[in-house]
């Protein structure tokens, strides 16, 4: 089992439209559970860019940039380990 995250456009667009249906992200780790039990791979490609100089980019767009790319990369790898050291424990 393979989850792919930023899938909106570039290499992980393509690599969900070759490998994987499309899911939305609130539902996959629950399919994963139940249809699988296991997560063997986390391609963890989600991110966002400001092309703004630094003295005019905006606190919010800051933000925003390291929510997704910090925080959200965070979260799926947290959920990612816990689903494979419970697969783990079976075997």
């Amino acid at each position: 089992m393979t989850l792919i995250t930023g899938t909106r456009k570039g290499i992980g667009k393509f690599l969900v439209e070759h490998y994987v249906a499309e899911a939305t992200a609130n539902t996959i780790f629950s399919h994963i559970r139940r249809d699988n039990g296991r997560l063997d791979n986390l391609i963890n490609n989600a991110g966002i860019a400001s092309m703004n100089h630094t003295m005019l980019t905006p606190l919010a767009t800051v933000e925003q940039i390291l929510d997704t790319n910090v925080v959200g990369s965070f979260q799926f790898a947290v959920i990612a380990v816990a689903i494979s050291m419970t697969a783990a424990a079976f075997f």
